[in-house]
């Protein structure tokens, strides 16, 4: 119920706003974060994870499949996720 998603680049908290979709796990895929996706593939290389905010606040945001990564599928290097307790 307080998860949340924070850009450092644009210093912005997404707050979840469904506790239902905060975070998941799905088989042979990496995090999921959100109803409908902000998705890491199991191979976090790989050209399609894809940008949504889904169950995240994206309220002000302009467009939010290009909010966090410029568009809708990205590529990343690494990512860190954190529990925070």
């Amino acid at each position: 119920s307080k998860a949340f998603l924070f850009s450092v680049n644009k210093r912005k908290v997404y707050r979840n706003t469904d506790k239902q979709y905060a975070i998941r796990g799905v088989s042979g895929l990496g995090p999921m974060f959100g109803s409908i996706g902000f998705l890491v593939q199991g191979d976090y290389k790989s050209k399609n994870n894809r940008s949504d905010f889904g169950s995240y606040d994206s309220n002000g945001v302009n467009d939010p499949n290009t909010e966090l990564f410029g568009g809708q599928y990205f590529t990343i290097d690494e990512y860190e996720v954190y529990k925070l307790e």
